[in-house]
This record gives C-alpha cells, sequence and structure tokens, in this order.
C-alpha cells in the first residue's frame, strides 16, 4: 500500500497526516497538531526533527502546505491551450497584475478554469521564492524535505472534495482558517470558480510569543531599567490589576477580527460567479468562535464535515489532510509550487542507489560487449589478412624473382611487403604493429597513388593546368537568357553575335566578350524597351556578368518594337563552371 503524508506549516503551528491507501479508499496512520513557531528557526527544525522521529514520513511521498497568506492570486486568459506552451507564457502574462512584485522573484503556478479550442482560462497562484524558500529551508533541516509544496486554498479544496462536501447541484464556499489568515475557494457545482486569501485568522488578535532566546535575554536582565527610568520592581509596585480588563480587551480584539472575517466571506459571497446557487459557507481549520453556526447574507455558515479521524482536530489538520491525498493522486487541484530555480535539496540521496545499480549494469554490459567486439575484431581481421596477402601476391609474387603485375616494385614496398605481410615461420600472419591489416592495404593504396601523382606530374598531366574559357560557352550563356525572356511575352531576334576570348593578365582575370545586335518586336516602342530592360536585368543578375554596354537604341520605323546594336556583354565564365561543379 502506498503512503502519503501531508504537513501543515503555519507562522504558528503545525498539523501532520499520514495515509495509507489509495486516493479513494485510504485511512489515517497518525495525525497530530502542535505549537511551531517560525519566527523561531532553530526550534521549529526542533520541532520537524521530533516528527520525522516518530513518525514514519515516507521521504517520496511527503508534502508541504504553506500558509495560504503567502500567495496572490490572479485570473488570466490566454490564446493557447497547450500545457507546454502555457508554462512558457503564463509568467510573463501575469507579470502585469502584479505590479508590487518582481516577476522573476516569484513562483507561478496555475490552475485551467475552462478552455476551448485555442484558448484558455486560468487561475494562478503567485507566492514569494523567499518566502517558500524559507519554509524548504527549515524542512531540509529538519529532515523532512517535502516532494511538492501546496497552498492552504488548494489543499483545503481537495480535503472537501475527498470528504464528499461539495454538492454537484450547488455552489459553496470552502473557508480554511488559519493563525494569522485564512484561505477562501469558490465551489461552483464541484468545480472551482476563484481562489483568494484574507490577513485574518483565528490568532491574529494575540501577539506571537517572543522566541526563546529574547525571553532569556529578558530574564537575564535583571532590573534594569524598562522605561522612563523604572526598574521591573517599580513596574511591579505601580502595575494596576489588569486580568478582567487584559480578557477584555482580547475579547474585543477576536471581536474584530470575527467582524472582519465575516466582511470578507461576505464580500466573497457577493462577488462570486456561480451558475449554481450558493448554498452554504463550510469552514475547517482553527477555532473562531461565532463563525460557524450564523450566516452571512442568508447563506449558512457549516463546519466542513465527512473529515477522517484524526484525533481530536479533524478540522484543524484539514489542509494537511488535503495536501496527503492530493499526494496519493486525489483532489481536484494539482498544485506545484517546487519548481523553476528552487533547488531540490535531496535528490542525489533518494537516486544514490538506483544510480549505482544501473551504473554496475551498464558497466557489466559494456564488458560483455567489448569481449564480443574484441572476438569480432580478431575474426575480421584474419580474414582481411587472407585478402591483403592475395593482393600482395597480385601485385609482387612471393619469391620476389619472377615477374609481377609491378615489375620492378619499389624499394620501399618490397621492403614493407617482406617485413609485414605473409606467413611466420610458425604459420602466424605477419602484421604491422601500429596498423590493422585493412590498415595495411589502405597505406600501401595512398603510397601507390602518391607515386602516380608524381608520375603524372612528370609526364606533364597533372591537374595544375588552367584551360582557357570558352567564347562558346560564353555565348551560349547568353542566348540562354535571352530565351527565358520568351515567358515574359518578350519576342526577340537576333541581328548579328560574335563572342571573343580574352586572356588576361596579372591585374585583369580572362574573360568572354560577346557583341549583339537584338530586335525587340513588341506592340509599341515601350513594351519592346520593357522587354530589353528585362533581358539586361536577367543578365546582370547572373554570377558571371562582368558588365553590359548596348551602344545605341532605336525604335522600329512601324512603332512596332525597338533595335539594339552593339549590346556588348563581359563576363566571367569561369565563374559558372565553378557554380556547376
Amino acid at each position: 500500500m502506498a503512503k502519503a503524508c501531508g504537513l501543515r506549516i503555519g507562522p504558528r503551528g503545525y498539523e501532520l497526516v499520514l495515509l495509507d491507501g489509495s486516493a479513494k479508499k485510504h485511512k489515517v496512520v497518525a495525525s497530530e497538531a502542535g505549537e511551531l513557531s517560525l519566527a523561531d528557526a532553530d526550534g521549529a527544525v526542533q520541532v520537524l526533527k521530533d516528527l520525522a522521529s516518530r513518525h514514519d514520513i515516507p521521504k517520496d511521498g511527503l508534502r508541504v502546505v504553506i500558509e495560504g497568506g503567502l500567495a496572490a492570486f490572479r485570473r488570466v486568459n490566454l490564446p493557447v491551450n497547450d500545457d507546454d506552451k502555457i508554462e512558457k507564457v503564463v509568467k510573463f502574462e501575469v507579470e502585469s497584475e502584479l505590479p508590487q512584485f518582481n516577476i522573476d522573484d516569484v513562483i507561478v503556478d496555475w490552475e485551467r478554469l475552462s478552455s476551448t479550442k485555442d484558448s484558455c482560462s486560468l487561475l494562478t497562484t503567485i507566492v514569494k521564492k523567499e518566502d517558500l524558500q524559507s519554509v524548504l529551508d527549515l524542512c531540509e533541516r529538519g529532515g523532512v524535505e517535502p516532494i511538492e509544496v501546496d497552498a492552504d486554498t488548494s489543499a483545503i479544496v481537495n480535503a472537501a472534495a475527498a470528504a464528499n462536501a461539495l454538492d454537484a447541484e450547488s455552489a459553496s464556499l470552502v473557508v480554511f482558517v488559519g493563525e494569522e489568515s485564512s484561505s477562501i475557494a469558490v465551489m461552483d457545482g464541484g468545480e472551482l470558480r476563484e481562489l483568494r486569501s484574507i490577513k485574518q485568522g483565528a490568532l491574529t488578535h494575540i501577539a506571537p510569543a517572543a522566541p526563546a532566546e529574547e525571553e532569556e535575554a529578558q530574564a537575564e536582565g535583571g532590573e534594569e531599567e524598562l522605561g522612563f527610568g523604572l526598574t521591573e520592581e517599580d513596574e511591579e509596585r505601580f502595575e494596576e490589576p489588569s486580568g478582567v480588563e487584559d480578557a477584555e480587551g482580547t475579547e474585543a480584539a477576536r471581536e474584530q477580527v470575527l467582524a472582519r472575517m465575516r466582511r470578507e466571506i461576505a464580500r466573497s459571497v457577493s462577488g462570486a460567479r456561480t451558475l449554481q446557487p450558493l448554498e452554504r459557507v463550510l469552514v475547517a481549520g482553527y477555532d473562531m468562535p461565532g463563525l460557524i453556526g450564523t450566516e452571512i447574507l442568508d447563506v449558512p455558515v457549516e463546519a466542513l464535515d465527512g473529515l477522517p479521524d484524526t484525533a481530536s482536530c479533524a478540522s484543524r489538520c484539514a489542509t494537511a489532510y488535503g495536501a496527503a491525498v492530493a499526494q496519493l493522486g486525489g483532489g481536484l487541484i494539482s498544485q506545484s509550487l517546487r519548481r523553476e530555480e528552487l533547488r531540490f535539496t535531496g535528490t542525489m540521496e533518494r537516486l544514490e542507489l538506483p544510480l549505482a545499480v544501473a551504473s554496475l549494469l551498464l558497466l557489466t554490459f559494456l564488458g560483455v560487449w567489448n569481449i564480443g567486439l574484441d572476438k569480432e575484431h580478431k575474426k575480421i581481421d584474419r580474414a582481411v589478412s587472407y585478402w591483403r596477402d592475395s593482393a600482395v601476391g597480385f601485385m609482387i609474387p612471393p619469391n620476389m624473382e619472377d615477374a609481377g603485375n609491378l615489375n620492378p616494385p619499389p624499394d620501399w614496398m618490397a621492403k614493407y611487403v617482406k617485413q609485414f605481410t605473409g606467413r611466420s615461420p610458425e604459420g602466424e600472419f605477419r602484421t604491422d604493429p601500429e596498423l590493422s591489416s585493412y590498415g595495411q592495404m589502405e597505406f600501401l593504396e595512398s603510397r601507390l597513388k602518391g607515386m602516380v601523382v608524381g608520375l603524372e606530374k612528370e609526364l606533364g598531366q597533372g591537374g595544375d593546368f588552367v584551360q582557357p574559357q570558352s567564347a562558346l560557352k560564353g555565348a551560349t550563356y547568353v542566348l540562354s537568357v535571352l530565351d527565358d525572356t520568351k515567358a515574359a511575352g518578350a519576342r526577340p531576334s537576333v541581328r548579328s553575335l560574335k563572342s571573343t576570348y580574352n586572356r588576361g593578365n596579372s591585374t585583369t582575370p580572362d574573360s568572354v566578350v560577346v557583341i549583339m545586335d537584338i530586335t525587340f518586336f513588341a506592340e509599341d516602342t515601350a513594351t519592346g524597351t520593357e522587354h530589353f530592360e528585362a533581358f539586361r536585368g536577367a543578365i546582370e543578375e547572373q554570377p558571371w556578368h562582368l558588365d553590359f554596354n548596348p551602344a545605341r537604341t532605336d525604335p522600329l520605323e512601324n512603332g512596332e518594337g525597338i533595335i539594339v546594336e552593339r549590346i556588348t556583354i563581359k563576363m566571367d565564365v569561369s565563374k559558372t563552371e565553378e557554380a556547376t561543379s
């Protein structure tokens, strides 16, 4: 059976729920709630270490919940619907909605509310990296590093869904009352519509306890002056009995917090955009007298029922339970706040054994493969040795005296063949210690080709001679371009053509000059001129073009075209030959 643990770390307390089973059918193995102060980091680390030692928390199944008041929520509409594309653009799209944050300093998670083929509506959760990293650092020091991190807002929704508290035919508000903030989710027929958090909690009116270091410092202060020159004894002497007044002040402050909380819930009720009628406000979390059992804008406020039995703190452990259910693969919202640049500490510790086993298997496989390759190499080299000796025997007879196909063989080749080919007296193939049998054949071939090239150079058959450019090719290239103008409606007529090769010198390269007279027939002189200019532009676009210079252009007597005399086209034919080769 799979195990999952949900651990909520609030500013003043913690809640833990350990489940065993599946998302649909599970049981509570352990649950616990207690005090923890984030202001006292060392004390919080000690609490987490104690939890890790008393409960068998699975390292690969822990999900931590942070206070909902650390998050902000925005609705975003995007013109894409692919998850990968959403991941790339959502952070930049939500940037304009967060003027108070630097977008590089926050984590942005999203939940799809609705979608079409090419667009979607998202509800984003934004958390500052430093707030999230501080909780992760505490978890790492306490030995309870989480796989994933949720906020109260998503965890309470998953808890309500797992408790079957969401009606498919009505809408409801699900509220989790934390120590210093409360989370509100608007649910419509079992689907998420809105998330928000309010800065009012069950302990907002009570000042947090001072860390142990400050208490010790105050205890060691003795009779130091506390203000206006008074010592502790003076303070006690003039102190008025205030027990009743403090209690009344605390109760008044709590009533103010309750009034603000009811006002914020009323705002959520009035602003909820739901298709189903909003019938209930479901509340879980820390005890807030005067909230459950009342009505807000005629909507009854009820306790979130159906949560599993988690000792005496079922309601307070609701978000921890929702996180554990989500870790098992259940719930409505799959939140992921461990992303982007946040370091996933402890990863290597969890991967050490699998990596070691994989490395050992890979090493064994490579060893077996290397043995097989060595045997195959020896087999192939033996076969190539027969081929090599056959080729050598074809060129040079074994006794070196009879005439062979290579007669007389070069001294270097005869020496090499005698030393490194054939069989030794023991019947083994002779080989070059630096070359394989196939490498010996390539070596002999390359040396022979080098000798052939040297002989060709001695005979004047090398490839260093440059042939003159062809005047016929130059004329052919020009006529080919002229013929292409027919596709645009031109009707050219060549009256004369002369192509000449000009030898270059140290400053001027070789070239071919084509001189021609052409008549362009057309409906009028302007059209004929357009066809000529098109021909001229096509010539100038060619890689071999050097110069285009017509001597004279005259209209025909009947006005149906023009005649261009002595068009001189200078070209470098070698550029075209390089391009085609």
